[in-house]
């Protein structure tokens, strides 16, 4: 369904989602209005879409499912920040990018599921998603962001699978408070990936790697029952 909206500078055409069922929505581009995010709880992506842009399903708080559509490239900043009642979404392999807070204040998100494909984790992208307790990040990530996962306080395990990983952003985990396991299979030299996470980390009580970190074969794990400015 396409929509007229006039303004100052002329006529602009927008779309908006459309009706599939009683529940489901269709999205094939453009704004939503905040009432119809009120009312939105499942949502389908369009087959044409490749951007989500910024906030398009911002505060859409009742929000519990997302199907994505395979072909889908960026999800953009802010696209369902604070969605509090998504439990579960799953990215398909065809995204490369999780925008700026992409995720950030869904409280109830607690699985996360990557098909594989994706390049760059943004900034804040899953900050304060309290429900999250294990993630493990696809081995074509190049870059995780800064905050990416700050206070989510229950995660407990974070997996790196092998590949191409070269950037982890300041206090990626700060706040993580549930934090046990973290495994990174290393390419670079031990003691660079040693500080580079301890910065990712922010740790509370840092002396040396060898008295906050443990080495098992090509797996780093921090010590986390000392707490250190990272977490």
């Amino acid at each position: 369904m396409m929509v007229r909206l006039g303004n100052a500078r002329g006529d602009k055409r927008q779309r908006v989602p459309r009706h599939l069922d009683d529940e489901f929505f269709l999205y094939e581009g453009g704004e939503i209005s905040r009432k119809l995010r009120r009312e939105i709880t499942r949502v389908r992506i369009g087959p044409r879409v490749k951007d989500i842009p910024v906030g398009t399903f911002h505060s859409c708080i009742n929000l519990t499912e997302v199907q994505f559509n395979e072909g889908l490239q960026i999800i953009g900043r802010g696209a369902f920040l604070k969605c509090v009642s998504l439990q579960q979404v799953t990215i398909p392999s065809s995204v490369a990018k999780l925008g700026k807070r992409a995720f950030e204040g869904c409280s109830n998100l607690a699985q996360v599921h990557f098909s594989g494909g994706l390049q760059i984790i943004g900034n804040r992208a899953f900050c304060r998603c309290k429900a999250l307790q294990q993630m493990t990040i696809p081995s074509t990530v190049t870059k995780l962001g800064r905050f990416s996962f700050w206070n989510c306080c229950n995660l407990a395990e974070v997996q790196f699978k092998e590949g191409a990983l070269q950037i982890i952003g300041d206090s990626a985990f700060h706040s993580c408070v549930a934090l046990q396991s973290v495994t990174i299979y290393l390419r670079a030299s031990p003691s660079w990936v040693m500080r580079h996470f301890l910065v990712a980390l922010t740790c509370q009580e840092y002396s040396s790697p060898s008295k906050g970190l443990e080495m098992i074969g090509r797996k780093w794990m921090p010590d986390t029952a000392k707490r250190n400015r990272a977490f």
